[in-house]
């Protein structure tokens, strides 16, 4: 579950998406410390918190999901209407980077 809060605040194009994000890791941390001085994960009181924030994260990522296919059908629908050729972003790795440098 905390790589679902950490891949929304790492790669959430909205500051809203991305607090909520950092908001839910962060509940998992606190979550986890005060269950080591008792378990605190059979109160609803505590324990509904995660799951609304989870529910809020997962929709967060489902709206991330769905802004790129929206971009990627505009990208796609230019390319046709236009007649050109998709240009793919080459990537290097560090190594070929160092040398093109040279």
């Amino acid at each position: 579950m905390g790589c679902l809060g950490y891949e929304l605040f790492a790669h959430a194009n909205d500051r809203f998406w991305s607090g909520i994000g950092l908001a839910f890791i962060a509940l998992l941390f606190s979550a986890a410390i005060s269950n080591c001085f008792g378990d605190r994960w059979t109160y609803q009181q505590v324990d509904g918190y995660l799951w609304i924030v989870l529910g809020c994260v997962l929709t967060g990522l489902r709206a991330r999901e769905s802004c790129e296919i929206k971009a990627q059908q505009e990208l796609t629908q230019h390319i046709i209407l236009n007649d050109l050729e998709p240009v793919l972003p080459v990537q290097r790795s560090s190594y070929a980077r160092m040398a093109i440098d040279k």
